[in-house]
């Protein structure tokens, strides 16, 4: 047996200073001073450390992923040791922009796999294109009878890369992942990656409002990877949807966009438990010029799920941590003192929370601006905005359209963020 001593315990919520009690491969108790008298016993020293349960990585390309600049940009399968090092116990397989050269048979193979390891492990069936690629040929079929499939993805939207899906295509797509959820008793989700495209989240915007299909059946991944995204996700939170972000980011990500920044400013507003994490391990972060011709890529890593997580404030916590080098990306992360914890069970199943209430942010009318950002180059990487806020009208940036967009509601759940 193994008694861990003085660790500061998450189970998720937190629990303070606990010892933890362990028998093979079963957490026997968690208490405060536990006396425990056994031969063989050993004893670790746990202060200053934290103990969380294990993570949970909903978006990774498992089989990898790539491919975008030719064969040789195929990137690696992932390997059960990079999941332990991560601190993720369960993981939900996807294929993305090859859905040719990666199949789904392969992707059920891989995660067969990493269950024998050890991991529990999902998968969606699908990829970027439209209609989905399948394993029985019916989305339903999938969901109901094969014991790893949970939803539907990645579905691209917003993309160049995308099959430029119809609005109902999109319909028939999330019909057909509900169905196949509740027969199954699964979360049925679509996992949703959306682009840097004009759209943003505009599709499943209409998809929602001119269809019975609930919005939480969707959940949109990448939503920092810029601001008018972020932005355009502000209406999508406030109509009860749920947003992903991610964790693997690139140098040329804005510093508030980080997700443990967003996460917090989010939270701030009443969306906490609306917001999940995920890595996009194995995937390529693939960059295109101004012609959407591709320069180059990174690989996704499993490993920054951590990081983005412990990057979290507390609710009511507002002492920064210190300043940590990540080593195997070379980017300084400013973390903190709790993670946050995602919005699926232990089974792989979504589990949803109930909207929350969202009010206007109590502030004095304010100028809006636009202010620009450029990296060293002189380059614009991206925008710092600003908006106005009054009791009952608000003025924001759409997820479509160039200048501030009034919105004139009665009763406007929207309110304003600053990044």
């Amino acid at each position: 047996m193994i008694l861990l001593k003085n660790a500061t315990v998450y189970s998720p919520e937190p629990l303070g200073v606990r010892d933890i009690l362990l028998a093979v491969d079963r957490i026997v108790a968690i208490e405060e001073q536990l006396t425990v008298c056994l031969p063989n016993l050993s004893v670790i020293d746990c202060s200053k450390k934290i103990a969380v349960p294990g993570f949970i990585d909903s978006h990774v390309h498992i089989l990898g992923g790539g491919g975008e600049g030719g064969f040789r940009t195929r990137t690696y399968e992932l390997s059960f040791s990079d999941l332990v090092r991560a601190g993720i116990t369960t993981v939900v397989g996807c294929l993305g922009t090859d859905g040719v050269t990666r199949s789904l048979e392969s992707l059920y193979a891989k995660a067969k796999a990493l269950e024998e390891e050890g991991a529990s492990s999902y998968i969606y069936v699908g990829s970027y294109r439209v209609p989905p690629v399948t394993l029985t040929g019916s989305i339903i079929k999938d969901i109901v009878l094969i014991d790893k499939v949970i939803g539907v993805g990645e579905v691209a939207i917003s993309d160049h890369r995308s099959s430029q899906p119809t609005l109902d295509e999109l319909k028939r797509l999330a019909a057909d992942a509900r169905i196949g959820g509740m027969l199954s008793g699964k979360a049925g989700v679509v996992n949703v990656h959306v682009g840097d495209g004009p759209t943003m989240l505009e599709p499943l915007v209409k998809v929602v409002k001119t269809s019975e299909i609930p919005i939480t059946q969707f959940l949109p991944t990448h939503i920092n990877r810029n601001s008018k995204l972020l932005n355009s996700s502000i209406e999508w939170l406030s109509m009860g949807g749920f947003i992903d972000l991610t964790t693997s980011i690139g140098e040329l990500l804005e510093d508030e966009l980080l997700p443990w920044r967003v996460f917090k400013e989010l939270s701030e507003h009443g969306f906490e438990s609306q917001i999940t994490f995920s890595s996009d391990g194995q995937g390529s972060l693939p960059r295109f010029d101004e012609k959407g011709d591709f320069v180059g890529l990174d690989v996704g890593k499993v490993s920054t799920l951590y990081a983005g997580e412990v990057g979290c404030h507390a609710r009511n916590t507002t002492r920064k941590g210190p300043v940590t080098h990540h080593e195997e990306r070379g980017e300084d992360l400013e973390t903190h003192r709790q993670g946050h914890s995602f919005r699926w069970d232990g089974c792989g199943y979504r589990t949803l929370g109930s909207r929350s209430e969202h009010r206007h942010r109590d502030s004095e009318r304010q100028n809006s601006h636009v202010e620009q950002r450029t990296d060293r180059e002189g380059h614009v990487r991206g925008e710092k905005l600003s908006y106005n806020t009054l009791e009952k009208n608000c003025t924001w940036r759409g997820c479509v359209g160039e200048g501030p967009k009034a919105c004139h509601k009665e009763n406007c759940s929207l309110f304003t963020l600053s990044f």
